[in-house]
């Protein structure tokens, strides 16, 4: 045989060799694939629907903590105002402790005038001869005007 007829045979009996293996492919490995295509086809669409899903439970998350973030942002808000309310409430207070002190000051205050007129009138009897009647008229309104305080 010549050269020529052993080249020509050669891609020729390549040829006959590929059909078993084409058959093989066409018969055994082509319907997996086929199957395996199907499969990962529907595990695409499931990806999908989970995506979907996840998508749609982070956008309502992300939805409640604005809500929340927004609640907390108001909080904080009427946290100043009564911390400021509460500041004025405590300066009125502070008046009322000292409204709440003047009885037992205004007490004080009258048992001192009783005392200092007990005194006076200690210092009256000695100097009484020295003073005229008109001078009298005075002290004696004096004692109506302490046993009035007295009776408050």
């Amino acid at each position: 045989m010549s050269s020529q007829q052993l080249a020509s045979l050669r891609p020729h009996d390549a040829v006959a060799a590929l059909g078993p293996m084409y058959d093989v492919h066409d018969k055994n490995h082509l319907p997996r694939i086929e199957a395996c295509d199907h499969e990962l086809q529907n595990l695409l669409k499931y990806c999908k629907k989970s995506k979907n899903k996840m998508n749609l439970y982070v956008h309502t998350s992300l939805q409640n903590v604005a809500a929340l973030q927004s609640n907390i942002r108001d909080m904080r808000n009427q946290l100043a105002l009564f911390k400021e309310a509460m500041a004025r409430q405590d300066e009125i207070f502070q008046e009322l402790k000292k409204v709440r002190r003047v009885g037992p000051s205004y007490k004080a205050c009258l048992a001192e005038v009783v005392r200092r007129r007990e005194c006076m009138k200690l210092y009256m009897g000695q100097v009484s001869p020295l003073v005229g009647e008109r001078d009298w008229q005075f002290i004696l309104l004096s004692d109506r005007a302490v046993s009035c305080l007295l009776s408050f």
